[in-house]
């Protein structure tokens, strides 16, 4: 019995240990597996830093893009700017170039109005080139300003203070003893005004053809000589 009763505490203290090695055996796994745990949650850790760090890099790379874009379209806008500019300044040019060369045409028509009027003048031996009587001194003041500035423009009298200036009519008076012509709403002394029209006049002389510059030199010629004393 007693025999028995051994064999039956031996059998449980076996069974004991075998439990307590199983046990060992099993929280060795278990402590394994906590390891692995922390490891992979150190691991999960690392991935969200990088995530982190790929999203803020990702943020800023989308605001560089659109930085660019507004540059890209800043810069597309200022290139069509600038060729709208270099177009006008293109047209500037081509106009300038139309000026130079009809003021060249000019120069070269003005002399041949001026020996052609010479001749004219030759020919009716008239020696001064805008004559007006004595005694006028509307008429005295306006030779006077002509033929001091060596205006080639062909000067003739109407009356009443009006004359052709060319082909533009033109109403001059004495103002406080100086000579002025009207010009619109105001006056405009005599320098001024044959500075600024006299070449406007020679353009429109140098368009007419021969015949109606000698038409026009014969009858300034002949109301000259009318008014001549």
């Amino acid at each position: 019995m007693i025999n028995d009763t051994k064999e039956q505490i031996k059998e449980i203290q076996d069974q004991i240990n075998r439990i307590n090695l199983a046990l060992e055996e099993r929280q060795l796994i278990i402590n394994d597996q906590i390891l692995d745990l922390n490891h992979l949650r150190q691991q999960k850790i690392d991935l969200d830093k990088q995530i982190q760090l790929l999203t803020s890099q990702i943020t800023d790379l989308k605001n560089h893009i659109e930085r660019y874009d507004a540059d890209i379209k800043r810069l597309t806008q200022d290139k069509q700017l600038l060729i709208d500019r270099l177009n006008e300044l293109s047209q500037a040019v081509a106009t300038k170039i139309d000026e130079i060369e009809e003021l060249e045409l000019l120069i070269k028509d003005k002399d041949k109005i001026i020996d052609l009027m010479n001749r004219k003048i030759k020919d009716k031996q008239q020696k001064p080139v805008f004559q007006m009587p004595k005694g006028d001194v509307l008429d005295q003041m306006l030779s006077h300003y002509i033929n001091q500035a060596n205006c080639p423009v062909p000067i003739r009298k109407v009356g009443n203070g009006f004359y052709l200036f060319g082909t533009k009519k033109i109403y001059a008076k004495i103002l406080n003893g100086k000579l002025v012509i009207r010009v619109g709403g105001g006056f405009m002394i005599i320098e001024e005004f044959i500075a600024t029209y006299a070449d406007a006049e020679m353009l429109k002389l140098s368009k007419m053809s021969d015949e109606q510059l000698l038409a026009l030199a014969s009858e300034s010629q002949e109301i000259q000589t009318s008014i001549n004393p």
